[in-house]
């Protein structure tokens, strides 16, 4: 009978390129399986995460939507891709005739215009991975202008419809198990847009993504 041996660790084994010969993984009790891709790469550190809005102060988003001014962007640099995992938009008050949300993905940086830089931290606690890209919300000056530009999810809910239901909390989520992946491979960008026709609604926006080096998919 043969004995199988494998490398029994959590963190990361590192990349390799395509073709090359790899020990197989597992847990370090030797249990060999199959993980979850994305729960794979959040145990390596290496799924990310952003928020816009905290605890009990809730963020302002626009009348109408403005592709210059987005409500949440990440920028992916050059040697970087992404993989948008979850965008969870929490809508407190909604207005206008329709509040929407609308995700795009890009081929190029949109930059920091004038806006709130973020800071994303890896849902890994002891962020054994930095993420290498770029985050910025609350834009009250204009972005790069989009370009390559693919709308991936699109959300809306009319102001008459919350009305007679008593004005309820909405939540709208993307999670890229239910839906189409997106690949974002730097130079590009994650960009998340929210606003109501007449009036702007308020809320907050979590979003999260696994993050590799580009060499590396």
């Amino acid at each position: 009978m043969a004995d199988i041996y494998l490398q029994g660790q959590t963190t990361s084994k590192g990349r390799y390129g395509n073709g090359a010969t790899v020990k197989a993984t597992g847990t370090r009790d030797g249990a060999l399986y199959v993980a979850d891709y994305i729960h794979a790469l959040a145990m390596e550190g290496r799924v990310f995460h952003q928020g816009v809005g905290s605890l009990t102060t809730p963020t302002a988003f626009r009348i109408g939507i403005t592709t210059l001014q987005p409500e949440l962007v990440i920028d992916v640099p050059t040697g970087t891709t992404i993989i948008p995992v979850e965008i969870s938009v929490h809508l407190e008050t909604l207005a206008g005739t329709i509040s929407e949300i609308v995700a795009m993905t890009g081929t190029a940086l949109r930059g920091a215009g004038t806006s709130t830089a973020g800071a994303p931290l890896s849902t890994r606690t002891d962020r054994p991975v930095t993420s290498g890209c770029s985050t910025y919300y609350t834009y009250a000056g204009n972005a790069v202008a989009m370009s390559g530009t693919v709308e991936f999810w699109r959300w809306g809910f009319p102001w008459v419809t919350a009305t007679a239901e008593g004005n309820p909390i909405m939540k709208a989520i993307y999670n890229v198990r239910d839906n189409t992946p997106q690949v974002i491979v730097g130079p590009g960008n994650l960009s998340i847009y929210i606003g109501g026709t007449t009036a702007g609604p308020t809320g907050y926006v979590t979003c999260s993504w696994a993050e590799l080096p580009s060499t590396s998919i």
